[in-house]
């Protein structure tokens, strides 16, 4: 069975604020619900659990790269340690809480490599996103080892030798490198600022067709009621 998983917490340092909530994941989990046509569960990663749905399986947040802020400490779902298999079981897709499912993400999630990731054809030197990407547990645990050293500040550091910026995708592009299958737009997954909020690529108030998942980011989040009478289609899917 595939586990969802999606992690919450508080970052008092994250620079957009506190903006994700119980209701973020009770949305994500009802449009997984309702687009999903094969067996899952969903498991959300947080320090509060409180308001999200008793359908989901909540477990405590790890402080590992805590103080790194970002996304960082989202790397350890690479680690090879029993207790991510007895979490989220043998394979798992993670699904940031800001995502909003249009259509059906059977296709996506029925692929089979070890590691699938959503890539933004426009984005350079970084191959894989955080947004969205799926792992067989375990699977290159590399990724998180390289970067859990006692040496991490200097790891951090590196991604701006590679002329990159970002968190867990940068490095979870420099460690894999290029080459791993990936989702694209061409497989209906979108990103929102970067693909549907330019009005001379398609009218704003439409989807394109085949649309199954559209990723938001930082500071655009699908809480944001300004962004409704362009884009309709928000309202319509983030919903419990």
């Amino acid at each position: 069975m595939l586990t969802v998983v999606c992690c919450k917490w508080k970052d008092p340092d994250y620079r957009y604020g506190d903006v994700y909530t119980a209701e973020h994941v009770n949305k994500l989990v009802a449009g997984v619900a309702r687009n999903l046509r094969m067996p899952h569960r969903f498991v959300c990663f947080t320090d509060d659990p409180s308001g999200i749905d008793s359908s989901v399986d909540c477990h405590p947040i790890w402080e590992d790269a805590a103080e790194f802020g970002w996304a960082y400490r989202r790397l350890k779902l690479f680690d090879d340690g029993q207790w991510l298999r007895d979490a989220v079981g043998e394979r798992f897709v993670s699904i940031d809480l800001d995502a909003v499912i249009v259509g059906d993400l059977t296709p996506l999630f029925s692929r089979t490599e070890p590691f699938v990731a959503y890539h933004n054809m426009t984005v350079r030197h970084r191959f894989y996103c955080g947004a969205l990407w799926m792992l067989e547990a375990g699977a290159f645990p590399f990724v998180w080892h390289t970067f859990n050293t006692p040496d991490i500040t200097k790891n951090v550091d590196l991604t701006a030798k590679h002329n990159v910026v970002g968190s867990d995708q940068v490095w979870m592009s420099i460690q894999l490198g290029h080459g791993h299958p990936v989702w694209t737009a061409d497989d209906g997954c979108y990103h929102f600022k970067m693909d549907l909020h330019q009005p001379h690529k398609l009218p704003m108030n439409e989807l394109p067709e085949g649309a199954r998942i559209v990723l938001f980011n930082g500071h655009v989040d699908p809480t944001m009621t300004e962004l409704y009478r362009n884009h309709p289609w928000i309202p319509e899917h983030w919903r419990t």
